[in-house]
């Protein structure tokens, strides 16, 4: 990493962004206690760890590190940053964001990554039950591969094993239509205060990551992420699931295949995910992109 990294802009950026440290550490897939010592300057994040944070932040590397012995300025975002564009070139210059997922006529795939306490429950009784705790924000990812890149090829503590789950499209539309995005994009809402409001009545919230290739790089495109709490994580345990898969099994032979170079062999094993058609009211909701004409499309 050229330059040095400047813990109070990592700070005021995600302060800019309305996030707080624990939303930050879920988006870059680390703890609080982490995020609050770079903000401190108490641990110097590396280079891979900057590249994470700069995409969480939907800003660029050279805002959280000093170019030339300068540091940058938080005064104005960066002109990559939505928070510097009008909406009209949020939508076209940004990587587009669609709803990548396996579907049928009445159901939706999405995937779960939990410890074996849980997974074990959940694929017994086919629901959510204890240890999961309902109190807590829950995360369900359409994209396969994301959720490869999120838990390690399952190989995270607490994410040992991967759930596939089918749920019914009206509940999934009803949890984007309720949805508020994690951080503030012009783009999306007409003021910062229609955001913060739309966020504190909102029981989802909605991110965009770099989607995933099968060697788990980064893709020129976004995959969605779905945050569910209070009433939105009731209705998903009572009334959306319709089954749960314990995939864990496919997961390692995926990654076997991807470990050992048969990219062609992992990608015969891939879910084929198409972009999921979203209600026109849903689009500016959650600050997806405009529809494009469908095709059928397996990761790659």
């Amino acid at each position: 990493m050229s330059g040095q990294f400047i813990p109070n802009q990592l700070r005021d950026l995600r302060t800019q962004a309305g996030l707080t440290q624990a939303e930050l550490a879920e988006r870059v897939s680390t703890d609080v206690s982490q995020i609050s010592s770079y903000e401190k300057g108490e641990e110097i994040p590396s280079h891979e760890a900057v590249v994470r944070l700069a995409e969480a932040l939907n800003t660029t590397v050279e805002q959280l590190v000093t170019s030339n012995g300068t540091a940058g300025t938080t005064n104005a975002p960066p002109s990559s940053s939505p928070l510097a564009s009008s909406p009209a070139n949020h939508r076209s210059s940004a990587p587009r964001r669609d709803v990548r997922a396996s579907f049928t006529d009445e159901t939706i795939t999405v995937y779960q990554a939990y410890s074996r306490q849980i997974a074990d429950v959940a694929v017994e009784s086919q629901a959510f039950a204890a240890p999961f705790k309902r109190e807590r924000m829950t995360w369900i990812k359409p994209s396969f591969l994301w959720m490869m890149y999120r838990s390690g090829w399952a190989t995270k503590p607490g994410q040992e094993r991967v759930l596939e789950i089918q749920l019914t499209r009206a509940g999934f539309e009803w949890a984007l239509a309720n949805a508020a995005l994690s951080s503030y994009e012009s783009g999306t809402y007409a003021s910062q205060r229609q955001w913060v409001e739309r966020k504190d009545a909102s029981p989802v919230r909605v991110q965009w990551d770099p989607d995933r290739s099968a060697n788990l790089a980064p893709l020129n495109r976004r995959a969605i992420q779905i945050g569910l709490s209070g009433e939105a994580v009731d209705r998903y345990v009572d009334q959306w699931i319709t089954s749960i898969t314990d995939i864990t099994p496919l997961v390692a032979r995926v990654h076997r295949y991807v470990s050992s170079g048969r990219l062609d062999a992992a990608q015969e094993e891939l879910p084929i995910e198409r972009i999921y058609p979203l209600p026109a009211a849903v689009l500016g909701t959650i600050g997806a992109s405009d529809p494009e004409p469908r095709r059928s499309v397996q990761s790659v």
